[in-house]
């Protein structure tokens, strides 16, 4: 979850690179066994109220396509 908000740059419109940090991680589901070391993550914003952009996400297995976890995250965007 750390990772995602370090990389919350990618979900920024202006040119300036900007720093986030994890606030919330809730209903967070582990729904299937973790055996792959890569993953495939979809990321959808859902909310977005001055410095705090709520996420939800699911991951997948990148093997079969399985989906193994899902949940929601908020960032606080610095600056």
């Amino acid at each position: 979850m750390e990772a995602a908000a370090q990389s919350s740059s990618a979900f920024n419109i202006e040119d300036q690179a900007k720093i986030g940090f994890l606030a919330i991680a809730k209903n967070i589901k582990l729904l299937g066994k973790l055996e792959d070391r890569l993953y495939i993550l979809r990321l959808k914003k859902e909310a977005e109220i001055n410095q705090y952009k709520q996420f939800s996400f699911e991951a997948y297995s990148q093997n079969n396509n399985t989906n193994v976890a899902s949940g929601s995250f908020t960032l606080v965007i610095d600056g």
